[in-house]
């Protein structure tokens, strides 16, 4: 066997687990909320750009629906693309005001383009929101960014 038709079987084979493990899943053409839970899902496992084949299409139908804004955004800065998920983390924000998902993945978007004090901004609005006591031990690691982000400024 030759190394051409070796690539060629390999590239045969990826392409057949990329369509059963989703790329031509069904989902991709169910309701939004089937949809944004296997857009979530491609993002929990990683796959930025799996879930992104799947958002583009319902951010073009759903331009105002908060919900694909917020995990498009969330896509977008997990594959780098930090501008676009501004944008699309903005939108959400405009639409669904002072909503906590928002607000911490703006934070954490401006901390990973390398907005120190915008990530600030954000994540301290986020705590502020989901635990104004300060009394949750789980975002314990949110608090110690935002201590850091401070002493940085």
């Amino acid at each position: 066997m030759t190394l051409a038709s070796r690539n060629i079987e390999r590239a045969t084979r990826r392409l057949e687990v990329d369509s059963e493990d989703g790329a031509d899943a069904p989902g991709l053409t169910g309701d939004v909320d089937e949809r944004l839970g296997l857009a979530d899902r491609y993002l929990t496992e990683g796959r930025g750009s799996m879930a992104l084949r799947v958002l583009d299409p319902l951010a073009d139908e759903h331009p105002e629906h908060s919900g694909v804004r917020l995990l498009r955004g969330r896509a977008l800065s997990s594959v780098g693309r930090h501008r676009e998920a501004r944008i699309d983390l903005e939108l959400s924000l405009a639409a669904s005001p002072g909503d906590a998902a928002v607000l911490e993945a703006l934070g954490r978007m401006y901390m990973y383009s390398g907005d120190q004090a915008r990530a600030l901004y954000f994540l301290s609005r986020y705590l502020d929101r989901v635990d104004p006591a300060g009394s949750k031990k789980d975002l314990g690691s949110t608090r110690e960014i935002v201590g850091r982000l401070r002493t940085s400024q």
